[in-house]
């Protein structure tokens, strides 16, 4: 039996983003980045990037976590989830 591979996700519908707050803080650390320097490289405002980093923000587009992980040169893996 042959298992069905999910659509790939809609790159503008948005995603939850508890979890990213604390990588977004680590990663542009990391990177020696000010938030408005991550904000300038993803065509943001420093204020987003510290409501990111704040947990403000309960979703987020998979275009706008691209962007950011292509700034923070992160990798981005999408895993399908399979229905059971």
């Amino acid at each position: 039996m042959q298992t069905e591979i999910p659509p790939l996700p809609n790159l503008l519908e948005p995603v939850p983003l508890a979890w990213i707050g604390d990588v977004l803080i680590t990663a542009r650390k990391q990177r020696n980045l000010t938030q408005r320097q991550l904000a300038e490289k993803i065509g943001s405002h420093q204020a987003a990037v510290a409501r990111w980093e704040m947990g403000k923000y309960q979703t987020a587009t998979l275009q706008t976590i691209l962007m950011i992980a292509s700034a923070l040169d992160l990798e981005v893996k999408m895993i399908p989830m399979l229905d059971k």
